[in-house]
């Protein structure tokens, strides 16, 4: 065996990784042979491993996906167009697709349009949003509006108030509501617990009926009034139901009672109406109110709420 020196003097052991190669390193080309086996076989092992790894391009970056509800707004839930509708209709439409209705009246009429067209709308039709708000606006439903004073003391005279006609008149000359003080509570009184007291009274025919769901802070001429008074005037007319006296004492600048009336004329009015104590008796009591064509198309119960806010 040939002697292999380390570190400048002979080994008598020499480590033990370097024995194998010793042991076979006299026979030449039989170790040339063993070496170039084992390298085939770590080589073949290496590509067996490299093609069960997935292939990954490192160009390729991490894709970003929308979250779920900006997903559906952007593809899915968009605000529809209520522009043209009935606000009726369109309400239903609204709460069908998730959404509340702000309901916008004008402050003009638009004789152009049927009553109770939608003619503006905010957010606009095709806006990306989930649920909310939803405001349409609509034009004053009112032929006319105006205001008016009536007092106790007129009915001495005989006069009356024409809401038709927008203007006092005499009693037997086309006046629909008239102011009367009675003394103990009066047949035709709209509450069981009402006595005697100052009573708005419909005469030559017309009627009167008290709306309670009608807030009076509501715009006077609105379409949804309109819509609230047909139906109430018309219950009223189907059940025949004699016509009401409403007591006014509790009537003041800060509790507005609302009334519908079906004039003598056969048009609808709405009523909004004040007390001013302290003013002089044939003034005592003054009333905001719009008139409405009395159409023949019967109205479904409107959808929206028309309770008092306070």
């Amino acid at each position: 065996m040939r002697r292999v020196v380390f570190s400048g003097r002979p080994s008598e052991s020499p480590p033990v990784g370097m024995r194998t190669y010793l042991a076979v390193s006299g026979r030449g080309s039989r170790f040339r042979v063993w070496r170039r086996a084992w390298l085939l076989l770590l080589l073949s092992c290496a590509g067996s491993t490299a093609v069960a790894q997935p292939h990954v391009d490192p160009a390729a970056r991490v894709q970003k996906f929308p979250s779920a509800p900006a997903a559906s707004v952007e593809n899915h839930v968009r605000v529809p167009n209520l522009v043209g509708l009935n606000v009726l209709t369109a309400q239903e439409r609204l709460a069908a697709a998730g959404y509340t209705m702000k309901f916008q009246s004008l402050y003009r009429a638009d004789r152009s349009k049927p009553l109770g067209e939608v003619v503006a709308q905010t957010p606009k039709a095709g806006t990306p949003q989930v649920g909310g708000e939803v405001e349409v606006q609509v034009p004053l439903a009112s032929i006319i509006t105006g205001t008016g004073l009536a007092g106790v003391d007129a009915t001495r005279e005989g006069t009356g108030y024409d809401l038709d006609h927008v203007t006092q008149a005499l009693i037997s000359n086309g006046s629909d509501v008239v102011v009367r003080h009675h003394d103990a509570r009066p047949s035709g009184a709209s509450a069981p617990g009402d006595a005697a007291g100052d009573y708005l009274e419909p005469v030559n025919g017309a009627i009167l009926v008290r709306a309670p769901l009608i807030s009076p802070d509501a715009l006077v001429g609105n379409y949804l009034s309109y819509v609230a008074c047909s139906n109430l005037l018309r219950e009223h007319q189907a059940a025949h139901l004699p016509s009401s006296l409403i007591r006014l004492d509790d009537a003041t600048l800060k509790n507005e009672i609302v009334l519908c009336a079906l004039t003598s004329e056969k048009q609808i009015a709405e009523l909004q109406v004040g007390g001013q104590p302290e003013a002089p008796r044939e003034l005592s009591y003054y009333f905001a109110f719009a008139l409405f064509p009395y159409q023949s198309v019967d109205f479904h119960r409107p959808a929206v709420d028309l309770t008092p806010r306070h």
